[in-house]
């Protein structure tokens, strides 16, 4: 489906409508370091998710003589709810992706015509923004238009991030550290014998120990399956790694699959075992981990959303865990609009 605004010389392209290359050019788009988006913004990522999952609607926007793209948006409704679409629900954000060098005044007219899209189409339309500190420089346009454009915060999550730029040696970490976060990580230096991979293979015995986690603490479950998040480590082997921390008598202690984005390393996944828990070998994975963000040069470590319901609610026992390691707390925006139109 294609919907042309010859005024402004751009058209509106569906993305499931491009072929394989043009596919290909659009998520290169995404990943250059002059965008906002991430590579769990590329439709290779993206396109993981079984189709009955999720009634995919992301659009392209292009220049109809150049073909060149000045924008796009990964979006799908629920199969339980297509009148609201969702910016995307199988990523944790995936806003209209822009490229910083491109001027306000296009920014403005482009992102127009992506919302004109959606909101013609339904009836209500959500954008979940990538975070302000993920980008090398601030970039709040995107939200000042949006509010302009009658959108507003329906929800935030609260997000858990150190900022790494200041930290030169280990002794700095330790400084980040609450003092009984710092006195348990040297406990489990001092006393026991750990080894720690920092980059090894996924293991289903240790992603099915994590659900039982998962379900017994929480009462939910990893969002991907073992499956899926193999595949996904497959297709950017750069950006998705398994780390584990292991007892010198071969017990599994504890494991972190992380996400490498472009500013900031972030904690997708975090496990325990329980059994082994007063000796803190998770607690001295995430300390090796954020050396290893600090030695490659991440601007951010993040440990991810501490609040559950569309950030109604507060898990604090999970955000008190994140806070022991010091660092500060963010807000991760989601921009709504309801229309009474029917669609």
């Amino acid at each position: 489906m294609k919907t042309k605004v010859m005024s402004l010389n751009l058209e509106v392209v569906k993305i499931s409508d491009l072929p394989e290359r043009e596919l290909v050019k659009v998520d290169e788009w995404v990943l250059d370091c002059c965008s906002n988006g991430e590579f769990i913004n590329t439709n290779r990522y993206l396109s993981y998710h079984p189709r009955s999952r999720f009634s995919d609607d992301s659009i392209v926007v292009v220049d109809q003589r150049s073909r060149a793209v000045k924008g796009l948006v990964m979006a799908a409704c629920l199969s339980t709810n297509t009148n609201h679409i969702v910016s995307h629900p199988g990523t944790t954000f995936a806003g209209p992706i822009f490229k910083s060098n491109q001027r306000v005044d296009e920014i403005d007219q482009v992102l127009g015509l992506m919302l004109g899209y959606y909101e013609s189409k339904y009836r209500v339309v959500e954008f979940r923004l990538r975070p302000t500190v993920y980008a090398s420089q601030p970039t709040e346009e995107i939200s000042y238009f949006l509010m302009k454009r009658g959108y507003r915060h329906e929800y935030t999550a609260l997000t858990n991030i150190i900022n790494l730029t200041s930290i030169s040696c280990t002794d700095d970490i330790f400084q980040l550290y609450e003092p009984k976060r710092r006195n348990q990580v040297r406990k489990c230096i001092r006393e026991y014998d750990y080894s720690i991979s920092l980059d090894c293979r996924l293991d289903a015995n240790i992603w099915g120990s994590m659900n039982a986690n998962l379900a017994s603490k929480y009462g939910t479950s990893s969002t991907h399956t073992f499956e899926e998040i193999s595949a996904l480590k497959g297709l950017f082997p750069q950006n998705i790694i398994a780390c584990e921390a292991q007892r010198s008598d071969g017990r599994y202690g504890a494991f972190a699959l992380v996400y490498k984005f472009k500013n900031v390393f972030h904690t997708q996944y975090l496990d325990l075992n329980y059994e082994l828990r007063t000796e803190y070998p998770n607690l001295l994975l995430i300390h090796n981990l954020i050396e290893m963000a600090i030695g490659e040069g991440f601007k951010w470590f993040s440990f991810g959303a501490s609040t559950e319901n569309r950030g109604k609610m507060l898990n604090t026992g999970l955000y008190n865990f994140k806070k022991g390691f010091g660092g500060g707390r963010i807000l991760q925006s989601a921009f709504v609009k309801h229309s009474s139109h029917d669609s």
